[in-house]
């Protein structure tokens, strides 16, 4: 698989903001530790391989700054690294699998580069660098795009709403036949108002669960929600209104919705 392709591909698909430039800027950083990869290899500079390493930091703390873009909805530009770090790791704003690539690189690569200027790094460890820190963009993309695609439902649907509300008026009282009714509805929505039904799976859950939140009064939608009781498993959504909770889980390409 190759890494860098596949955050080129997520960022092609990404909807325009003021996160993209930062997350372009992100990318070119990730090809740039690939490029001094390779010079080390090609003219035995084993300077390359350290050079490599700073340029995933670059790369590493560029996410993090469009993260707390989108998905703190803050403004980064005044805010440190480090103060942009805690509060996205405080706050629990990343997703488990997110959180654990951004503690590896951290851990592995970041402090120890940062804290130590007469370290010198490997082909080995300029290799494992890259793949960690990319490992790590392509992951938040996916959170990224969520987000964003979770925002733009919610607003579409807000200005249908009272529309949306009537047609599903009927079954507000039964919280598992009005989510099964509700999504039925996003996806007859999502048909007549897109030229091709089919999304990335992130985008398809940020839209499903704005779309319920909106059309339905004091609710949250959580995609990805990590059950507790049953190690790594995940429902892809979490439904709750007052103290009634619905799982929803999405089986791709059949169209079918299994709710707990």
């Amino acid at each position: 698989m190759d890494l860098i392709a596949t955050i080129r591909e997520k960022l092609d698909r990404l909807e325009d903001g003021e996160h993209m430039s930062g997350l372009k800027a992100v990318l070119v950083h990730a090809e740039s530790a690939v490029a001094h990869l390779r010079r080390g290899h090609d003219t035995s500079d084993e300077t390359a391989f350290t050079d490599a390493i700073y340029r995933t930091n670059q790369a590493f703390e560029g996410s993090l700054k469009e993260a707390y873009r989108v998905l703190a909805d803050k403004k980064p530009e005044k805010k440190t690294p480090s103060k942009i770090e805690e509060y996205l790791t405080d706050k629990n704003v990343f997703r488990n699998r997110v959180l654990s690539q951004l503690t590896n690189y951290r851990t592995a690569w970041r402090n120890p580069s940062t804290h130590d200027h007469k370290l010198d790094f490997d082909s080995s460890e300029a290799f494992l660098a890259i793949v960690s820190v990319c490992a790590f963009v392509n992951l938040l993309l996916d959170q990224i795009a969520e987000t964003l695609a979770h925002n733009r439902s919610k607003a579409a649907a807000d200005r249908e709403k009272e529309r949306l509300q009537k047609l599903l008026k009927s079954h507000k009282d039964d919280l598992p036949l009005f989510v099964a009714h509700a999504a039925a509805q996003f996806m007859r929505e999502h048909q007549l108002t897109h030229d091709s039904p089919i999304m990335r799976a992130a985008e398809f859950l940020g839209s499903l669960s704005g779309f319920l939140e909106s059309i339905a009064p004091d609710s949250t939608a959580t995609p990805e929600y990590q059950l507790a009781d049953r190690g790594h498993q995940r429902a892809d959504i979490l439904f709750e209104r007052a103290a009634q909770k619905v799982l929803i889980e999405l089986k791709s390409g059949v169209g079918a919705i299994r709710m707990e």
